[in-house]
């Protein structure tokens, strides 16, 4: 079962695609499903994760409980409508779809530690395969002088995932998780050290600050998170608000631009990619054409690459901006639809570090920290409701963690009262009820 998920995630990754496309003449293609190979991957791993979830009574009450989330395929779907090219917004948005079903069955199959252990573990294996391409197919894994498109990364490593943009952010959030979760998926400390190394590795070689604004944003997220859940009862509430109200100020600094300073440091624009001129000739594009509905879900930019081309000069396949993304998808209309969706699976995450839990784990604070991580990056690239990838099977795996660490909340909880009740003994003497401390 764990080496089908590994294979299923490395098809999500796009680590696959390296050895299919060739990654000099437009990274786009590494991971986009072109392959009959990955299509037949992608099928597979639809029909492998509606079997497991069908046979498994866990797997269907956390199905249950994500069923908001859909709703975003839905609106996916239904967006073919009005599509520049409904065909390819329809592929895409089974894509999505699978995604999300491959989260929900790994983590109703194989439990919250069950499954962010062999997450973390395919991210470090990708990582290591990345490094080990480096040195063995230069030519590949290695932005080229001769490339098609990009020269300027020449000499950065691309590794297995096509570009050095998705390297870095890949390896920056690798190396946050195996930092925290190293006790917990790798039990020996010197693989925990060889896969933070290959991480660190990658994050260097593929000269992203992306990915270390990533690493650096997530790790202290999950830190300060943990650290909420160990707190008393008592203090828990303040310390919850302190945490709240930091991720809400950082993104206001992140999306008002008042940390352009700080990234003039690492010798990058404000906006880490360089795009924030292109992005107000994509949104003139929009207003004029398609303001209120988009041009349909992963297939807009086919219409809005060549006309933001001739305003600007610059061929991008991407907005490398999540929220312009979804406007050029669903527009004015559909864009608040999916973060008002995407924000209710974070107040729900972040509602489970104040609950009272019988036993506290690492992974209470996962889901929050992943979905807050997601938001700020998709300040600097088009990362909300990707229908593959790195983000879409963290963004899977979140919505599955919520619904699994509800129901065990609720499971413990329910076994305490249970076991509160039997400690009560009648008194002999008196015939009334005692209740003995539990």
């Amino acid at each position: 079962m764990q080496v089908l998920f590994h294979l299923f995630l490395f098809t999500s990754y796009g680590a696959l695609g390296i050895f299919m496309f060739d990654p000099s003449v437009g990274y786009g293609e590494v991971a986009n499903g072109g392959s009959q190979l990955i299509q037949l991957l992608s099928t597979s791993s639809a029909v492998y994760s509606i079997v497991l979830i069908a046979g498994s009574p866990r797997a269907m009450a956390i199905l249950k409980r994500s069923a908001p989330i859909f709703l975003l395929c839905a609106l996916a779907l239904l967006s073919a409508g009005w599509s520049v090219d409904w065909w390819l917004t329809v592929r895409r948005a089974i894509m999505l779809s699978i995604s999300l079903l491959l989260g929900i069955a790994m983590v109703g199959r194989l439990g919250t530690a069950g499954a962010t252990k062999l997450v973390v573990q395919s991210m470090s294996l990708t990582c290591a395969l990345s490094v080990l391409a480096v040195w063995t197919m230069p030519g590949l894994a290695i932005h080229q002088a001769t490339d098609e498109f990009q020269t300027v990364h020449a000499g950065l490593w691309r590794g297995l995932l096509g570009h050095k943009v998705e390297l870095g952010s890949f390896s920056g959030l690798t190396l946050a998780l195996v930092a925290y979760f190293r006790a917990s998926a790798f039990p020996n400390p010197m693989v925990a050290v060889g896969a933070a190394a290959c991480a660190v590795s990658c994050l260097l070689g593929s000269g992203s600050a992306t990915g270390l604004t990533i690493f650096a944003t997530l790790w202290v997220t999950l830190v300060f998170a943990h650290r909420v859940v160990r707190r008393p009862r008592n203090r828990r509430a303040a310390a919850l608000s302190t945490f709240t109200l930091g991720l809400a100020v950082f993104a206001v600094l992140i999306h008002t631009g008042t940390l352009d300073t700080l990234s003039s440091y690492v010798g990058r624009s404000s906006d880490l990619t360089g795009r924030a001129t292109y992005w107000p000739h994509v949104e003139t594009i929009i207003n004029q054409r398609s303001p209120w509905l988009g041009f349909g879900y992963g297939a807009g930019f086919k219409l809005v690459s060549p006309l933001a081309e001739e305003l600007s000069g610059t061929r991008l396949m991407e907005a490398h901006n999540g929220y312009i993304e979804m406007l050029v998808a669903f527009g004015k209309l559909g864009a608040p639809v999916v973060f008002a969706i995407i924000g209710l699976f974070f107040w729900r995450a972040r509602n489970l570090l104040g609950l009272d839990w019988l036993r506290v784990s690492k992974f209470i604070a996962l889901p929050s920290c992943l979905l807050a991580a997601q938001f700020f990056t998709c300040h600097v690239e088009s990362i909300i409701l990707a229908q593959n990838g790195v983000w879409a099977a963290l963004f899977a795996l979140s919505v599955a963690l919520i619904g699994d660490l509800q129901i065990e909340h609720e499971v413990s909880m329910r076994a305490l009262s249970l076991a509160v009740a039997s400690f009560r003994q009648p008194d002999p003497d008196h015939g009334t009820v005692i209740q003995l401390a539990a």
